[in-house]
């Protein structure tokens, strides 16, 4: 299916569930309606075509600036090491560590941070420079303290780094990036690619209950 109008064309697919409001996605990159049975799909296009052109424009620019970065490699072994670092050098700044890191390719987030205090690492974060890598690393820390992302957390985050909102830019770019070079070289869940749901970056919505999703999400609890 695609949608086609004066300032937008979008390929689109459409799912009826057991729901009482519609709910639109971009999660895959690519346009999910999840709609109550008895809806009809042109008058939520019609309604929500504004929200679905900003969406997209979004997900478009963080392509097009993918193509002026470049990915590092670090061995495995090299990788841990630095991320173990960081966590060392924050959990004194803090006063807390986390009670376990684990380490894994994640299909939507760089990191998370359980309820239980563990922290997962994504493999593919070993593709970023350091500067945006010990971002992540913090972030997840402060989600120690703090669970959701409020005003609090952010203050937080801003003591250590103060321009946060252009490293999360960077990271929803360089997501799009390492999906190009890393993922299609290796074929590694490609099948599987999803969006990552920065807080800045609201790419779902719920028209009606207005229940917005963090579209690329840090922590396991969102």
């Amino acid at each position: 299916m695609g949608i086609h109008g004066d300032y937008m064309e979008q390929d689109y697919s459409v799912v009826y569930r057991n729901v009482q409001y519609p709910r639109l996605e971009f999660k895959t990159g690519k346009l999910l309606l999840i709609l109550p049975e008895d809806e009809d799909e042109d008058k939520i296009l019609s309604r929500y075509s504004s929200w679905i052109e900003e969406k997209k424009k979004i997900i478009n620019d963080a392509l097009v600036a993918s193509k002026d970065k470049e990915i590092r490699t670090v061995y495995d072994t090299d990788f841990k090491t630095i991320v173990y670092e960081f966590i060392h050098q924050y959990s004194d700044d803090l006063g807390k560590k986390p009670n376990n890191v684990f380490f894994r390719v994640m299909n939507s987030k760089w990191a998370s941070c359980s309820r239980n205090g563990n922290i997962t690492v994504n493999m593919l974060l070993r593709y970023l420079p350091e500067r945006q890598m010990s971002y992540v690393i913090y972030h997840e820390m402060v989600h120690l303290f703090e669970k959701r992302h409020n005003i609090i957390f952010w203050n937080k985050i801003e003591e250590q780094f103060p321009d946060w909102k252009v490293l999360e830019n960077d990271l929803f770019v360089y997501w799009f990036l390492v999906q190009r070079e890393v993922h299609a070289e290796n074929r590694m869940l490609v099948s599987s690619f999803e969006v990552p749901v920065f807080d800045q970056f609201l790419l779902t919505d719920s028209p009606g209950r207005r229940e917005h999703e963090q579209c690329i999400d840090w922590s396991d609890h969102c």
